[in-house]
């Protein structure tokens, strides 16, 4: 997850942490910090903030779409807008998901549930794939 704001990690790892969420969660604050780890290890998922500086996530988005090593990973965008406008945007550029960030924390806690169900019971990525051919 590519998030520069503290008080977001924090609260997410709390939700994660409470939640009991079986995947580690690695958090980056710095688009160059994404781009050494990914050169280490393939994540099963990539979560940019959009509000990040100097580059937006959609700024990144684009840049991992253009690579064919990092196009497959699927990459979600968080931002705090439902323009339609804007959503589309990101969807052009490749997210696999936009998903507004909610402003409770009650709300970031159902949301993070929800977006974990999904990710880890519903949702099909390579890294779960070559995982299970791995274990066969």
């Amino acid at each position: 997850m590519l998030e520069d704001d503290q008080d977001d990690r924090s609260m997410t790892s709390a939700v994660v942490e409470e939640l009991q969420i079986p995947v580690p969660v690695r958090f980056l604050t710095r688009s160059s910090l994404l781009f050494e780890t990914l050169a280490e290890s393939e994540p099963m998922l990539i979560v940019l903030d959009y509000n990040l500086n100097p580059e937006t996530g959609l700024d990144i988005l684009r840049k991992l779409k253009a690579d064919a090593n990092y196009r497959h990973i699927p990459v979600v965008l968080l931002g705090e807008t439902d323009d339609p406008h804007f959503v589309a945007q990101c969807y052009q550029h490749g997210a696999s998901t936009y998903a507004r960030k909610p402003g409770t924390f009650e709300g970031t806690r159902k949301k993070i549930g929800l977006f974990f169900q999904y990710w880890l019971s519903v949702a099909g990525t390579s890294r779960q794939a070559n995982e299970t051919s791995i274990h066969s």
